[in-house]
């Protein structure tokens, strides 16, 4: 049965031929530059520096509702003061958590 199928005609009768192999493949060759980091889509990251994590404990601490629940002054700025100690692992656990 295949040989019926296969004949010495039957490629000459195709209408759609297998593509030919590229003349020059090493022609195709791209080098490949190293990956840079300032040239990627990722150059614009603003890094966590303490500047920035400060701007961001007095904003959240703006919005949350401690000074209102935490009567004596006293001990809502040793509260803040505790928060900030730990704020930067606070805030790598809060980019993780959403991040997932």
């Amino acid at each position: 049965m295949w040989k019926e199928i296969v004949t010495t005609s039957y490629f000459d009768d195709l209408l759609v031929k297998p593509r030919p192999p590229p003349k020059n493949p090493h022609l195709w060759a791209k080098t490949k530059t190293p990956w840079d980091f300032f040239k990627s889509v990722f150059a614009p990251y603003k890094w966590d520096t303490s500047e920035i994590l400060m701007k961001c404990f007095e904003f959240d601490w703006s919005c949350s509702k401690i000074p209102n629940l935490v009567k004596d002054e006293e001990d809502w700025k040793q509260f803040k003061e505790i928060l900030w100690k730990h704020y930067r692992i606070i805030w790598e656990a809060y980019k993780f958590f959403s991040a997932i």
